[in-house]
């Protein structure tokens, strides 16, 4: 019987909330968070919304209540946090990948220029 409750209760919570994660992140190649961001503050919204429901379900519904508790924060909770993570993780990772690369263009730019005027007092010389 608690079995069935917790499947009815996963059924009816696929109605109202996405699944995310970190793989939903990483297989879409999009790690801009102008995308993600709101996607996830909705996602978020729904979970706040239906605990604060379920956890007003009265005693009589504690074995329902249990099971919308669990699914949100083991399931739907930590999937958004896995999904938030890796958007950071990623994000990070490319703005690394890009400062490397514009330090990289930054550094073959200056060696093709000619020689620039050198302060030869610095080594010895007179100003």
């Amino acid at each position: 019987m608690d079995d069935a409750i917790k499947l009815l209760v996963y059924r009816e919570l696929e109605r109202h909330l996405s699944t995310y994660n970190g793989v939903n992140v990483w297989l879409s190649h999009n790690y801009d968070p102008s995308v993600w961001e709101p996607r996830f503050a909705e996602q978020q919204r729904k979970i706040d919304e239906i605990r604060k429901w379920a956890e007003q379900l009265p005693d009589e519904q504690k074995v329902v209540r249990k099971h919308y508790l669990d699914w949100l924060k083991n399931y739907y909770q930590s999937g958004l946090d896995d999904a938030r993570s890796e958007l950071q993780t990623q994000s990070q990772k490319r703005e690394m990948e890009q400062s490397r690369a514009d330090s990289e263009r930054l550094h073959r730019e200056a060696s093709a220029l000619a020689p620039i005027p050198k302060p030869t007092f610095l080594s010895g010389g007179t100003p």
